[in-house]
């Protein structure tokens, strides 16, 4: 028993009988792709060329996150496996990854409540391309390391040990290659309760 798995990017389908470049990303982007018909009792066997796969059970999910990391054709292929071990076809598409020549631009908050209200709760920058070499080290006011990140993607949620932090004023430092070069910024940040 054979049966067919089909990438789906946005509303595109895409299936083993042909091949052609699906998207076009960035170095260094994140992705999400999903699969159609995925029975409940089968598992995912996803192929990526030069990327990364971030989600956490990818053979589990209808869906990958991917973060791409060479310039040129990539290929995504998937095949379904079911518990009775038949497979199905092997889906295809190709993805370009072409270089950022784009100016990163952050997007720096500088007050946050972190009282569990659901609003505002997580210091999160924002930019308009994922920047390489990213940190963020954000200090209390006797230059003590609070919270430091390598990933964009990962906010500060205002605890430090678990516990939330004193309210009062931070210092943030962040660095990251903008270009050819790092770049450094740097302020102060405001937390309320």
């Amino acid at each position: 028993m054979r049966k067919a798995v089909y990438i789906l990017f946005l509303i595109s389908w895409f299936t083993s009988s042909f091949s052609q470049v699906a998207d076009t990303v960035f170095v260094g982007q994140t992705k999400t792709y999903k699969v159609q018909n995925q029975q409940n009792t089968s598992w995912l066997h996803w192929d990526i060329s030069q990327g990364e796969i971030l989600s956490e059970n990818p053979t589990q999910s209808d869906s990958i996150v991917v973060q791409w990391h060479t310039v040129g054709e990539q290929t995504i292929s998937v095949y379904e496996q079911t518990e009775l071990n038949c497979k199905g076809e092997i889906s295809e598409i190709e993805i370009l990854i072409i270089e950022n020549d784009f100016e990163i631009i952050l997007d720096i908050p500088n007050v946050f409540t972190p009282n569990e209200d659901e609003k505002n709760d997580y210091f999160t920058i924002g930019c308009n391309f994922p920047p390489e070499n990213y940190k963020i080290t954000i200090f209390n006011r006797w230059g003590i390391t609070v919270f430091e990140t390598h990933d964009i993607k990962y906010s500060w949620d205002g605890r430090v040990s678990g516990e939330y932090c004193s309210p009062g004023v931070y210092y943030y430092v962040i660095q990251y290659q903008n270009k050819e070069k790092i770049e450094t910024k740097n302020g102060f940040l405001h937390v309320f309760r």
